[in-house]
């Protein structure tokens, strides 16, 4: 049976022949071939490589697959199922794909130091199952074409400390000129 196709009732794994002077690069020690053909690594993680060289997959000590390589005609895709998954680079990442989906089961945060830039060419939609929150020190919500629209169940509460509609002015920022203001109507 074939640690890559368990339904396989040959061996479908090549050996690598690597000696015992020359451990693989990033490697904590020197490697060897196993005896079903596997490269067994020094930290005791086991790397089989198919026979027609399409698929790899690293093992760790208990045997679980942790990094699958499979290369087609489109290109190659990797499979990851490490406990925990780190990307750094010094400088930039760029992800560039026709479609990208991220799931978290439990939470999802992203979070930078600078400044947020989305640009969404077509349509936006944000579904959220419990409450929506939006903290900013200023705010601005802006329909270039068409409406903008509010839709509630219940009430539509507007609480500031001034509430201007239809208003191209700043607003009133002093209490002299608020009573001015009043004044003006005989009030």
């Amino acid at each position: 049976m074939s640690p890559l196709n368990p339904n396989a009732s040959t061996p479908t794994s090549s050996s690598v022949d690597v000696h015992e002077s020359e451990p693989l690069s990033g490697s904590s020690g020197p490697s060897s071939s196993t005896s079903n053909g596997g490269l067994l690594l020094g930290s005791g993680h086991r790397v089989d490589v198919s026979a027609n060289a399409s698929l790899v997959r690293i093992s760790n000590p208990e045997g679980r697959v942790e990094l699958t390589v499979r290369c087609t005609a489109d290109g190659c895709v990797l499979e990851f199922a490490s406990a925990d998954l780190a990307l750094s680079a010094p400088g930039k990442v760029s992800l560039q794909c026709e479609e990208l989906a991220v799931e978290a089961r439990r939470h999802l945060a992203l979070n930078t130091e600078g400044d947020w830039t989305s640009h969404v060419a077509g349509h936006s939609t944000t579904r959220v199952g419990g409450r929506a929150e939006t903290h900013a020190d200023e705010l601005e919500l802006r329909a270039n074409r068409g409406d903008a629209l509010v839709h509630a169940n219940d009430r539509v509460r507007l609480v500031g400390e001034q509430i201007l509609l239809n208003s191209e002015h700043e607003g009133l920022t002093s209490s002299d000129q608020l009573e001015a203001f009043w004044r003006s109507f005989g009030l």
